[in-house]
């Protein structure tokens, strides 16, 4: 037991680890004030014109996908390191996107689409009493 404590005490990978920790700790801090920044810029925005600010939402959404990478990172979730030792996050869901979900909150539709629900068929030559029974309980 003990030469395996001190084999991942002097292991130098470790080390290097909790260094980059360090850094995206203090990265994800100020990510998180900025984060905060905008989410007000946008409230005002919206509060004052009526309108969402198409730059501040894409910018939310990439500081958003960016403070996701270094929380998954610094939870050893992910070996990845985020920006600016990696690419920067880029959102999937544009704001050109029409069918996007912050469109819809723009056009002041804050309801999504709901998913596709899959039902499945039941062989009508096979009756069940107990699957009848089932259905005319509602379950």
């Amino acid at each position: 037991m003990d030469e395996e404590l001190k084999q991942n005490i002097t292991e130098h990978g470790t080390w290097i680890r909790v260094f980059y920790m360090a850094i995206f700790f203090l990265i994800y801090s100020v990510a998180e004030a900025v984060l905060a920044a905008v989410v007000v810029f946008q409230f005002l925005s919206r509060l004052i014109t009526g309108n969402i600010n198409e730059k501040l939402l894409t910018l939310g959404a990439n500081l958003s996908l960016f403070a996701y990478e270094i929380l998954m990172f610094l939870t050893y979730n992910s070996e990845i390191k985020p920006f600016p030792f990696g690419e920067w996050p880029q959102n999937s869901n544009t704001a050109n996107d029409n069918n996007s979900p912050a469109k819809n909150v723009a056009k002041g539709n804050p309801k999504k689409k709901s998913p596709k629900v899959t039902t499945i068929k039941k062989d009508s030559s096979k009756k069940d009493n107990s699957s009848d029974d089932a259905e005319n309980s509602g379950i």
